[in-house]
């Protein structure tokens, strides 16, 4: 090997060298991370109308809780205390998910009484999270 061939491969050596640390140290945190993201989520008062008994303005908003920014396409489940669906919604693009649904069967009095309950089950990129919402009486009596 020339003299040349050595002093390029010693230079290459101590490169790798300096560099390897220093690809580790200059990683941002939370860039490239296979960690899911916090999430939260907001939940609104919706309203319960006796007749028909059903339940409207169900409403959260669903945040990437380390840049605070609304996370858009995502799936949110409605329940009742019990754990029965009451509906189902996708957010938007300001995060925001909402939907209507009947009041029937054993959870609506547990619904009028301790309120719904919004869920995101999480994903690739997002840890689940679970937010309560309340419920005011509406007597619409036609």
């Amino acid at each position: 090997m020339s003299a040349r061939g050595r002093w390029v491969g010693a230079a290459a050596l101590a490169l790798t060298t300096i560099t390897g640390g220093a690809q580790v140290a200059s990683a941002s945190a939370g860039e490239g991370s296979s960690e899911p993201h916090p999430t939260r989520m907001v939940a609104s008062q919706a309203a319960a109308n006796i007749v028909p008994p059903t339940l409207s303005g169900t409403k959260v908003f669903l945040y990437d809780a380390l840049n605070n920014r609304p996370l858009a396409g995502k799936l949110v489940l409605f329940t009742n205390p019990g754990g029965a669906e009451i509906c189902r919604a996708v957010t938007d693009t300001n995060g925001e998910a909402g939907c209507s649904g009947a009041l029937l069967g054993a959870g609506t009095i547990s619904t009028l009484g301790g309120g719904y309950y919004a869920t995101f089950q999480g994903d690739e990129h997002y840890k689940p999270v679970k937010a309560k919402g309340m419920v005011a009486f509406l007597a619409d009596v036609p």
